[in-house]
Order: structure tokens, then sequence, then C-alpha cells
């Protein structure tokens, strides 16, 4: 129902926000999120972590059997790996609030060769403890915000086609898709929400997005 996906929503920290809110929506071993997360979203949020927010969600194309109440299962697109660190980072998510660190942890899951078991050392370059997020990895817990991911993804309007799906403020679809790809998020944000004014010129001198970086299927 709407109110049940609302309520969804609020649990993952979707929320109107006086910041612009970048949704993406990814899977942790697909090779276009993980280019997406380092070339595209760590490197804008650098620069301008106090003009938007980012809201991570992995599932992107996995597939869930069942329901919350009967018990359920989930496929993903690149096998148990993938669900694996879909798993360990909706638990950072949940566990590491600030947003900085959220996008910093990410960050370093995604450069990882092995994304899945990264959280630990990824934790220890930030002195954070990583036993919170591991325990929740390893339960019914990380299970369950799996499961709540893909009710989220499931609900977006339209519906994601492929990943990296980006959202701005929960809208996304090919015009948004399209725009990404030619202007990146800096200039997204530049052009859609700041009037080309935004700190240290960068809107002036903004590095244009990479072609097709977004929405892939692999």
């Amino acid at each position: 129902s709407v109110l049940k996906i609302a309520a969804i929503l609020i649990l993952a920290g979707v929320s109107q926000a006086a910041k612009p809110s970048l949704g993406v929506w990814y899977e942790s071993l697909c090779p276009y999120s993980r280019q997406f997360i380092r070339e595209e979203v760590y490197p804008a949020y650098e620069v301008l972590a106090e003009y938007f927010d980012v809201v991570f969600v992995a599932y992107g194309n996995a597939k869930t059997t069942g329901s919350m109440e009967s018990g359920f299962s989930i496929e993903c697109q690149h096998g148990e790996r993938e669900c694996v660190g879909n798993v360990v980072q909706a638990c950072t998510v949940k566990y590491q609030p600030d947003m900085w660190t959220q996008v910093y942890l990410l960050n370093c899951m995604s450069a990882a060769s092995q994304p899945e078991t990264a959280g630990a050392v990824c934790f220890e370059e930030l002195g954070l403890d990583y036993a919170p997020v591991q325990a929740c990895a390893e339960s019914q817990e990380g299970q369950d915000l799996h499961f709540l991911n893909g009710e989220m993804h499931n609900a977006l309007t339209p519906g994601a086609w492929g990943v990296p799906w980006p959202t701005w403020d929960g809208v996304g679809g090919d015009e948004v898709i399209e725009e990404m790809d030619v202007l990146g998020i800096v200039g997204y944000l530049c052009k859609y929400y700041y009037d080309g004014n935004l700190p240290n010129e960068v809107c002036q001198g903004m590095v244009q997005g990479q072609k097709g970086m977004t929405a892939k299927n692999v």
C-alpha cells in the first residue's frame, strides 16, 4: 500500500529536507554502480557535502520471493556474493547515519576488489567499530534491511530499468538519466537546484559527467 511504502521510506531515512537528496539505487557488485559511486558520488560529495544528501539503496536487479510475514529469499543479479555485499552496505547505512561517513565507506567498499568483504578494512580506515554492522549483516536484521530496500526499489515510479539508477528528491526516469549522463552530479546540482551559483566556481569549471555511467543492467 501507499502508506506502507511511505513508512518504509521514512524508516530508510528518505524524507523531505532542505538540501537536494540524491537517491543511488544500485548493486554492490555491479561494475557501473561501483564506478558511479567512485567517480561521481564521492568526488561530488567531497566538494559539495553541504549542498546535497545521498540515500544509498542496495538491491538493484535482485528478485525477492515470499514476504516479510511468511519468509522470503532474495536472488541477486551477480550471485550470493552480491547479496552479501548489499546486506553489508544496507547495515552500514543504518548504523552509520552520518552522511559523510556513509559516502566514504560506500566509496571505499566500491573501490575494493571484493566489496562484500571490505567492510572491516574500510571501517578501520576511519577508526570505526565494525562489530555492529557485522552483527547486523550476519543476522536476520540484515536480511530484513535488504528486503525493505527491495520494497523501495520496486515501488519506484517510473520503475528502474537498470542500475545505477539516480533519483533527485525521489524523482527519476529517462530525463533524469539523460541529464545526469551529460551533466554529472555537480552539473545537475548547478542547473536544477542552485542556478549556477555554488562555491569555488564549481559550476563554471565543473567536470562533465561521463556518458553512459548511469543505468546499466550489467
